[in-house]
This record gives structure tokens, C-alpha cells and sequence, in this order.
């Protein structure tokens, strides 16, 4: 059966492919079986039933010439499975003129007209092939009692076959708008994930934009001001110079060390083997170092455990807040720097 015209999406394979083989062997079975029921139990001279066989036998190169072709190819190609159906009215009509019990053969003929043409066409396509029975009944002379009773086994054999049609047809059109429904799906799936990347991707700019500023940014200004320092000291106070020179190096691996664990994507390195209190007693000692003066740092209170985040968090306040005042107030001056008295 083909797919409504609104209903054909690309990559939908049709609800009648259940594959090539599955439908041959269908073929070839009920054909076998049409052919059984002929020469075993047909009323006919055997030369009748020979001969009706043998019609039924050459539906066989026809199907495979024109009809196999006109079901796995392109739908569109509408005029290839209409001469394959108008092809088989005459020789169903001769197999019949032999034998009535060629009638089986419609299990497997009925089917192929929904797969390979509209629903119309199909439609009619089964009213031609059900009655030629009770026509060619008629035109041998046959009782007009046998020809009533075959001809309501026809419309009988319509009436089912149409609204077995139809039913199939919708369950086809429904699978095919839950499959474009799934495929939609699929793709806002893809969107989301790709919108959602990218605003990791962004997140993850932002973050490490801020880590720089906030680290290599400052560290780096430090050590030019403390390399200045130096530069004014080396001939007044050599010792000095080389204690700013000292405080550079230190300085300087710091900020190494420092770019390693943001790229690595790690916690600050201060606090990688030490306490938040003791990774601040370090930063103040160290700023009061950069600006000569008395820097004290102490705990007030019972320090109590944080998580790894807020340790991250409230040891880069007080760094950014020591180099902000190393950078602000330059050596030789005064400047506080405060702390969590509830952090570990």
C-alpha cells in the first residue's frame, strides 16, 4: 500500500516492506497451494486442470518481471504496477475457464494490488479480479443459481477486502505520523543537546576568564610591581632588592602552579594539602611580605568543615583582596585584609 501524499517522509520505510524474501515465499506458497487444490481436487478433465496450472504458472515470470519490480521500487512508478495488474485479469480469467478452484490464487493476488497502488485503484483493482469467476461462470452457460452464489462470494470477497484495506491503510498513516513525531523528537533532542553544550562550552569560558583575571591576571601584576620594587632598591638596598626578587620567583611559580590546576580544572593549589585557615595564614603572611609591612592572620571562633566550593570561593575573595591592595597601596604601606573566622 503506498503512503498518503501528506504523509511520506523521507527515510520512512513502507509498513508493507517486511521484506522481499517474506513476501515471495507468501507468493510462492499460496500459488503452490492453488496448484495442489486444482490437480488433486478439481471436478475438471485432467487436461483442464493442466491447463489451468499452467496459466496460474505463468503469473510466476510475470510477478517476478513486472510485479516484484513495482513493489520495491519507487511508488511514483504508478504505471508499472497498473500493467502488472491489467496483466493478470486475463490470465486469471483463463486459469478460471479451466478451473474455479484457481480462485485461491486472490490470497496472494489481493494483497499486492494495496501494496503497489493507491487505495482506489487497489480498490478496484480487487473488484476486477473477484468478479472475473462469476463472469466467466456466466459465460460458459452456468446455472444462473451458481452464478448468483459466486457472485456473492465476490462482493463478500470486496466488501472484506476493502475494509481490511482501509483499516490497514490507517494503521499505516498512523505509524507513519508517529515516526515523523519520533524523528521531530529525535532532532529537538539533538537541538537541546547541542544548545545545552553550548552553554557549558560558554560556562566554561566565562569560568575560566574569571579564574584568570582573578589569579594569573593579578599574579602577574604583582610580580611586575614587586620586580619595580626590586628595580628601586638594587643600589639604596641591595638586601631588600633581593628579598623582592625572591618574593617574584615565589610569586611567579605560584602563578605557574597556578595554571596548571585551571587548566586541569583542579581546586586552587593552596589548598591541595592544607586547610583554608593555614592557606590563608600563607596569604597573609605573604601579602604582608609584598607590602613590608606587619600582616597577622587569626581564627575566631571554632573552625567548622566547608565543602570544596565554598573553600574555592572564600580563598579566592581573600586572594583577590590581597592583591588588590598589593597592587593599590604598593609596598612600604598599610592595608587589612579579612577572612571567614568560620572556615576550615
Amino acid at each position: 500500500m503506498t503512503l498518503p501524499a501528506d504523509a511520506s517522509p523521507t527515510d520512512q520505510v513502507d509498513a508493507w516492506t517486511l521484506g522481499e524474501r517474506r513476501w515471495d515465499f507468501y507468493f510462492i506458497v499460496v500459488l503452490v497451494a492453488t496448484i495442489g487444490i486444482t490437480l488433486l481436487a478439481g471436478s475438471r478433465s485432467e487436461f483442464d486442470r493442466l491447463a489451468a496450472s499452467a496459466t496460474v504458472m505463468a503469473m510466476v515470470p510475470w510477478y517476478l518481471l513486472v510485479g516484484r519490480r513495482a513493489m520495491y521500487s519507487d511508488h511514483e512508478l504508478v504505471w508499472r504496477a497498473m500493467i502488472y495488474l491489467i496483466g493478470l485479469v486475463p490470465l486469471l480469467a483463463l486459469a478460471q475457464v479451466f478451473a474455479s478452484s484457481i480462485t485461491f490464487i486472490l490470497l496472494a493476488l489481493c494483497p499486492q494490488c494495496f501494496m503497489i497502488v493507491p487505495f482506489g485503484r487497489a480498490v478496484s483493482a480487487v473488484v476486477a479480479f473477484s468478479l472475473t469467476q462469476p463472469l466467466v461462470a456466466f459465460a460458459q452457460g452456468a446455472p444462473a443459481a451458481e452464478v448468483e452464489s459466486l457472485t456473492g462470494v465476490a462482493v463478500a470477497g470486496i466488501a472484506f477486502s476493502a475494509a481490511f484495506g482501509t483499516w490497514i491503510r490507517k494503521i499505516i498513516s498512523q505509524s507513519t505520523e508517529r515516526a515523523e513525531l519520533i524523528a521531530q523528537l529525535e532532532q529537538t533532542r539533538a537541538e537541546l543537546a547541542r544548545v545545552s553544550r553550548e552553554t557549558g562550552v560558554m560556562a566554561e569560558r566565562e569560568r575560566l576568564a574569571s579564574e584568570i583575571h582573578d589569579t594569573i591576571a593579578q599574579g602577574f601584576t604583582s610580580i611586575v610591581m614587586l620586580a619595580q620594587a626590586a628595580e628601586s632598591m638594587i643600589v639604596s638596598d641591595p638586601t631588600a632588592a633581593r628579598n623582592q626578587l625572591e618574593l617574584v620567583g615565589r610569586t611567579a611559580r605560584e602563578n605557574l602552579a597556578e595554571a596548571r590546576a585551571l587548566v586541569a580544572g583542579l581546586a586552587p593549589t593552596a589548598l591541595t594539602s592544607a586547610t583554608l585557615a593555614d592557606a590563608l595564614a600563607r596569604l597573609t603572611e605573604r601579602a604582608g611580605q609584598e607590602l613590608g609591612i606587619a600582616a597577622e592572620f587569626g581564627v575566631s571562633g571554632e573552625p567548622r568543615a566547608l565543602g570544596p566550593a565554598p573553600r574555592s570561593c572564600w580563598f579566592g575573595c581573600a586572594r583577590r583582596r590581597c592583591r588588590t591592595c598589593a597592587s593599590t597601596l604598593g609596598p612600604g604601606r598599610c592595608g587589612s585584609v579579612f577572612a571567614s573566622p568560620t572556615a576550615r
